[in-house]
């Protein structure tokens, strides 16, 4: 289980700024991930060639949040289809099918995705 964090806001007497600029700092803190090392480990074990009709997605913008319904996600050098996809702030948690890992991680964690995509959709 993971914890629930909240973010308070901060008002220190030396802080001559106030409450709202200790809000807005707090909120670019917010995004780095916490996720495990071992389930990093899971994610980032290269799976080989994509599923059939499947376009393979990787780099550092290439993250767990992204993923839908649909799509295949490498865990554990292998794809796994994925079933559904559930938020809840800021980590992800991945159903996939045919009895495949279920993955929990945060939002920023980088993954390797496959997705159907559809080339009268792609803009030239």
């Amino acid at each position: 289980m993971s914890e629930e964090i909240r973010l308070e806001p901060e008002c220190r007497a030396d802080d001559h700024q106030g409450t709202v600029v200790a809000l807005e700092k707090a909120g670019r803190s917010v995004g780095v991930g916490p996720t495990p090392v071992r389930i990093l480990a899971q994610l980032t074990r290269d799976p080989g060639p994509g599923p059939v009709g499947f376009t393979v997605m990787s780099g550092e913008d290439v993250t767990i949040g992204l993923l839908n319904s649909g799509d295949a996600i490498g865990i554990d050098g292998r794809w796994c289809p994925v079933v559904g996809c559930t938020s809840v702030n800021g980590w992800v948690t991945v159903e996939t099918a045919f009895g495949y890992p279920v993955v929990t991680a945060f939002m920023d964690a980088p993954i390797l995705l496959a997705r159907v995509v559809d080339a009268t959709e792609v803009a030239v």
